[in-house]
């Protein structure tokens, strides 16, 4: 992501989904730890977006709890930390707002990236929690 900056508020989005990987124990930053990052953040377009169609911070956690395997030994694929498939959201994130002719990746950026990418397991988590997906 060299090209473009992050918003302050998709940087805190960042910053969540980190600490969530650590509460959870887990040596890698996932699309679920991102999805938890966008509601957490609580007032940028994804957190509002999310909270419209009933996505709330304690369901998901919930349901990590419960379908999230424990810690494991997976060596890191990406820098920071990044899972793949997360770090794959980020691109296409990136992607997105160059193609809206934003100069800056927003929370709505990360959220469109997430479903762009379309296989990760925030969207299982969504799907769970009976979300549109197409609608969202």
């Amino acid at each position: 992501m060299e090209n473009m900056k992050y918003t302050k508020k998709a940087e805190e989005v960042l910053s969540l989904s980190k600490r969530a990987a650590k509460t959870y124990m887990q040596n890698y930053v996932g699309s679920e730890h991102l999805l938890l990052g966008m509601i957490e953040q609580g007032d940028g377009i994804a957190a509002c977006v999310l909270s419209d169609n009933g996505v709330t911070l304690d369901a998901v956690k919930q349901l990590i709890g419960q379908l999230i395997a424990p810690p494991s030994d997976i060596a890191l694929m990406e820098r920071e930390g990044y899972s793949p498939r997360a770090e794959k959201i980020l691109q296409i994130a990136e992607e997105l707002a160059k193609e809206f002719g934003d100069e800056n990746i927003g929370t709505e950026h990360i959220l469109l990236g997430t479903i762009r990418e379309g296989n990760n397991v925030a969207i299982r988590l969504l799907m769970s929690m009976e979300v549109n997906i197409q609608r969202l």
